[in-house]
C-alpha cells in the first residue's frame, strides 16, 4: 500500500530520513513524506533526506515530498523546506503518468537545498517548487559528491525537469542558483523530456549561474528568469 510520513517539530527537523534508511514502494503504490519545523533553531529543516545510502523509491507510483519551515538564522546549517545531502530519489515506471516525483519546500535559507544527491525517473516528470521569503527558492549544489536529475525515458514515455524557485526576499537574492548563487554545480539530463527552469525575484536574479544541461533526444530546455527591485 502507500506509504505516508508526517512529522512537526518545534525544537529540530520535521521529517529526517537519514543513516541508509530505505522508504521503498512497489507497484502503484506511492510514497508522501510532509515535515513542518516550527522553531526558529539554527539548522531546522521541514524535510530532510541526508545519507549517500538513503533512498526513496516507487515504481510506478508518485514520491511527493512537502517540508516547510520557518527557520532562518543566516548560520552555516541548512535552514530548507527539504534538505537533500547524498541521498537518493528514484521511481522506476516506464509508461506516460507514472513514476512523478514532486517536490514542494518553503523556507529560510531555500525552499528546496540539494547538496549532492539523485532524483532519478524513467517516464516520470521530475518537479520542484521552491519559495523563500529570506533568501533562494532553489539551491543545488555540489560538495564532497555529485548532484543529479536526470530522467531517461524517450518518446511519448520521456519524463520533463521542471524547477520552479521564487524568492520574495530583498538583498540580491535568486529564485533558482547553485553554490552561493552564482555558479550552478551538477547536472540535470533527459532524453527527449523537457527542462523548464523557471525563476523570480523580488531583489535579485530570477535564474543565477550557468547549468550543466543536457539533453540528448528531442527535449527542449527552457529558461525564464523574472527579477524585479532595486537589484534587479
Amino acid at each position: 500500500g502507500d506509504i505516508s510520513i508526517t512529522g512537526t517539530s518545534s525544537g529540530d527537523d520535521g521529517v529526517e530520513s537519514s543513516g541508509g534508511a530505505v522508504v521503498s514502494a512497489t507497484g502503484t503504490a506511492s510514497v508522501t513524506f510532509d515535515g513542518t519545523a516550527t522553531s526558529n533553531n539554527d539548522g531546522a529543516n521541514g524535510v530532510v533526506l541526508d545519507g549517500t545510502a538513503t533512498m526513496v523509491t516507487a515504481a510506478d507510483g508518485s514520491i511527493s515530498i512537502t517540508g516547510e519551515t520557518s527557520s532562518f538564522n543566516a548560520g552555516v546549517q541548512p535552514e530548507a523546506g527539504v534538505f537533500v545531502q547524498g541521498a537518493t530519489v528514484e521511481t522506476t515506471g516506464t509508461t506516460a503518468g507514472t513514476g512523478l516525483i514532486e517536490v514542494f519546500g518553503t523556507g529560510g535559507s531555500a525552499g528546496i537545498e540539494m547538496e549532492d544527491g539523485t532524483f532519478r525517473t524513467v517516464a516520470g516528470n521530475i518537479e520542484w517548487t521552491g519559495d523563500s521569503t529570506d533568501n533562494v527558492g532553489i539551491l543545488m549544489r555540489e560538495d564532497t559528491g555529485s548532484s543529479l536529475l536526470q530522467t531517461t525515458g524517450t518518446g511519448a514515455n520521456a519524463g520533463d525537469i521542471i524547477l520552479t524557485g521564487t524568492s520574495t526576499a530583498t538583498g540580491m537574492v535568486v529564485g533558482i542558483s547553485r553554490n552561493g548563487r552564482s555558479l550552478i554545480q551538477g547536472t540535470i539530463t533527459t532524453v527527449d523530456g523537457d527542462v523548464e527552469l523557471v525563476g523570480n525575484a523580488v531583489d535579485g536574479g530570477g535564474v543565477s549561474g550557468g547549468a550543466d544541461i543536457s539533453v540528448t533526444g528531442a527535449g527542449m530546455v527552457t529558461v525564464t528568469g523574472t527579477a524585479t527591485g532595486m537589484n534587479s
